[in-house]
């Protein structure tokens, strides 16, 4: 397969141009496994120190070349539901009109003063008529007492309601007024309020809480569907980090999502197509974010540090069985051959965490895969 250097798009190997923009083709280059030498051709033995060459695409589980990315779509903001409510309406409060969807009852509460910040409900919402009634007809607070951004809270909020229905598929929901069938419930839901609160105020790229995005917020907290959403729809841009004080810069969505730890075969794939997603759409590989950490020195980390602490702390763990173990290493050298085919540079940093894996073999095959010599490593 060959990359275009401009557009990465994946091309076939016999392709001279690229099927997307026209640019001209090259080989990708190769490097000897023990000198680092760059080679030219397809030479049996490294001109420089006589190793050699074989197929180093073997170190590392092998890339489907027939892998395309899944763009999970929905029928974004069709979760409309009205739960019918059995209950005594005269002692229906605020919350319970807006999670029913009982518009006279919320326009009786309103008139009668006695509920003047409903903000934090919205979040419980699943009727989009219930979102524009509040929004045109009352006090419509986006921020909370507590300076919380109320896109933040249904992003938060969202990810609840996800992993709850993940981890126990008969949560009783119901007991709320929700009733999920589903997980297309949940992302329709959420996306029909997270759009509705795009096209009324927020900015997709504007700092919400802990000065982050709502593209890295939702990375950060596994929301895959939420962050193709973002980008493919309001074009969320992929490498906008906001600033932050004390010298510090925050993590960026490529580290995020080389950060999500999967739980099971689907959600690794979807790591997959995330990471080659972000770097299709022109994600930085070389970003490097600058955290404090516990004793407020600066701490440096890249996407390739990422990874490579995945694998430094599965192959130590004893909390895990050791087919998990062994997943979450082979699914990490996966990701890691994706981002050194796309010119991403080793740090010290990651150089230094190559030195500390204990296992002789894959430190071979982390070493190969970053182009690294034996003495850098050793």
């Amino acid at each position: 397969m060959k990359i275009c250097p401009k557009c990465n798009h994946e091309n076939k190997d016999t392709s001279k141009f690229c099927e997307e923009c026209g640019t001209k083709l090259v080989d990708a280059p190769k490097f000897c496994p023990e000198c680092g030498s760059k080679l030219t051709g397809t030479p049996k033995f490294c001109p420089e120190c006589g190793t050699k060459i074989g197929n180093i695409s073997e170190v590392t589980p092998a890339m489907d070349e027939n892998e395309t990315d899944v763009i999970i779509t929905s029928d974004f903001g069709s979760y409309d539901t009205i739960v019918p409510y059995d209950g005594d309406r005269n002692y229906m409060g605020m919350w319970t009109a807006i999670e029913f969807g009982d518009i006279e009852k919320a326009k009786e509460l309103i008139d009668s003063g006695e509920e003047d910040d409903y903000s934090i409900f919205v979040c419980d919402v699943h009727n989009v008529k219930m979102l524009e009634f509040l929004w045109d007809y009352g006090k419509f607070n986006l921020y909370d007492k507590y300076g919380d951004s109320l896109l933040s809270k249904v992003i938060c909020k969202y990810s609840s309601d996800l992993n709850d229905y993940r981890k126990n598929h008969d949560y009783d929901f119901s007991s709320h007024g929700d009733v999920y069938t589903s997980e297309d419930d949940i992302h329709n839901k959420y996306l029909g309020i997270i759009k509705f609160l795009l096209e009324k105020h927020f900015d997709v790229n504007e700092t919400l809480s802990m000065d982050e995005t709502p593209l890295m917020e939702a990375l950060k907290l596994g929301l895959i569907k939420l962050a193709y959403y973002l980008i493919e729809e309001w074009n969320a841009d992929v490498n906008y980090v906001p600033t932050i004080d004390n010298e510090q810069k925050l993590n960026s969505p490529l580290i995020l999502a080389c950060d999500i730890q999967p739980e099971n075969d689907l959600l690794f794939k979807e790591k997959r197509f995330l990471c080659k997603y972000l770097i299709k759409k022109g994600a930085n590989v070389n970003y490097q974010s600058i955290m404090r950490d516990c004793i407020d020195e600066l701490e440096y980390s890249t996407a390739l540090d990422s990874v490579l602490g995945t694998i430094s702390f599965f192959e130590v763990s004893t909390v895990y069985d050791e087919d998990i173990k062994t997943r979450q290493i082979d699914e990490s050298l996966y990701i890691l051959d994706l981002l050194a085919k796309n010119n991403a540079e080793p740090s010290e940093e990651s150089i230094d965490t190559v030195r500390d894996i204990k296992s002789p073999d894959l430190k071979e095959k982390v070493r190969i895969l970053l182009h690294l010599t034996r003495e850098q490593v050793a």
